[in-house]
């Protein structure tokens, strides 16, 4: 794990010292402190996370002190960037692939071929990991547009949303929610509006039955629904998402 501290905002400065000290010491995991981040460089950080190397991580994490009445001062470490599908228990690993990671590999080395085909202007990524999603930013921060397969055999088109702040999140969510129906009659099915109450991030998403177990052919019309979702996803939230 590699951590660069920076007491000031980012700079372009500390962002080269983290990915070269990060190569030089093949770090799985690199930590970017700093007491504010412009945008550029969260952008950044949420790019080399896209890219397709899943056993590379980056985070970028705001120092902020608060003090309560006469308390001491306290330090308040707020994570801005992160993996996408990052979670407490998340580890990278070095270990060679399952046949099931290796079955997501495929499925989504695929996916991605296809849906850079239809539309090369959705992301830059050229690589994907043996994870079971693939995420891209949807143009604005802290809003991602995501394929997974998710529990109890289901899979998944989603918006996620998640800018590093709670109140922020659930704002936009509401606000995107408010418009519900006429979302949901400009995308032709019915969607999950899941607020997530107990989560900082909040997620909108089109679901259907799936398992990478699927035969290959049924494997190949799932992932031909995902592709036109995720191009409605991005033509009917990609103005709302701006305009929040």
């Amino acid at each position: 794990m590699l951590i660069e501290n920076q007491l000031t905002e980012s700079n372009h400065d500390h962002l080269g010292k983290l990915i070269t000290y990060g190569a030089g010491l093949k770090a799985d995991i690199s930590v970017w402190v700093a007491t504010q981040f412009r945008l550029e460089h969260l952008e950044a950080l949420r790019w080399l996370n896209d890219s397709g190397n899943d056993r590379r991580h980056y985070f970028a994490i705001q120092l902020e002190v608060f003090k309560i009445s006469k308390s001491e001062p306290a330090p308040i470490f707020r994570v801005l960037v992160q993996p996408p599908g990052w979670t407490s228990t998340s580890r990278p690993t070095r270990s060679t692939p399952s046949p099931r990671m290796k079955a997501y590999h495929q499925f989504f080395d695929q996916f991605l071929k296809d849906l850079k085909q239809r539309d090369a202007t959705i992301t830059q990524m050229n690589r994907v990991g043996y994870q079971s999603w693939i995420a891209m930013s949807a143009g604005r921060l802290g809003f991602q547009y995501a394929v997974s397969f998710a529990r109890n055999q289901r899979f998944r088109v989603e918006l996620y949303i998640d800018c590093g702040d709670r109140d922020k999140n659930k704002t936009a969510f509401d606000t995107l929610e408010s418009r519900q129906v006429e979302i949901e009659q400009e995308i032709g099915i019915e969607l999950g509006w899941e607020r997530l109450e107990d989560a900082r991030a909040s997620r909108i998403a089109m679901y259907t039955a799936a398992s990478i177990d699927y035969a290959a052919e049924s494997l190949q019309e799932l992932s031909a629904w995902a592709l036109d979702g995720l191009v409605k996803f991005r033509c009917v939230f990609g103005e709302r998402i701006k305009q929040l």
